[in-house]
């Protein structure tokens, strides 16, 4: 059975979104975005921030990078994938949400639970 990981997010971005080339010619455009959630115990409340890695690869990522900035409220559709590369001789990974649809939103209660597609 084939698995997946699909993720819909709202959050504001925290960096001007870094557009680069792959050696084939396809746009690819990375950025972050910070969502706030809130962590209840028995006895107290404490606001907590995620900062989630984003990339943005073919069509539409050139459209990203001229038309989102820091700050954007912005919703997002795509899949969580592990990057993996090999730095001084040491196996490193991290993962990214491999975005398929991204939108700026106005205000987060514009945004309705949806799944992706």
């Amino acid at each position: 059975m084939q698995g997946f990981a699909t993720v819909n997010m709202a959050g504001n971005l925290t960096v001007n979104p870094e557009l680069r080339w792959r050696f084939n010619g396809d746009p690819v455009v990375s950025f972050c975005v910070a969502v706030n959630r809130v962590i209840r115990t028995e006895f107290s409340k404490r606001d907590w921030v995620d900062y989630i890695d984003c990339v943005k690869v073919g069509p539409g990522a050139e459209d990203v990078a001229v038309s989102f900035t820091k700050g954007n409220p912005v919703e997002l559709c795509g899949r969580l994938v592990q990057q993996r590369w090999e730095e001084r001789g040491y196996k490193k990974s991290k993962m990214v949400v491999e975005v398929a649809t991204i939108e700026i939103v106005q205000n987060f209660s514009e945004v309705k639970e949806r799944t992706c597609e």
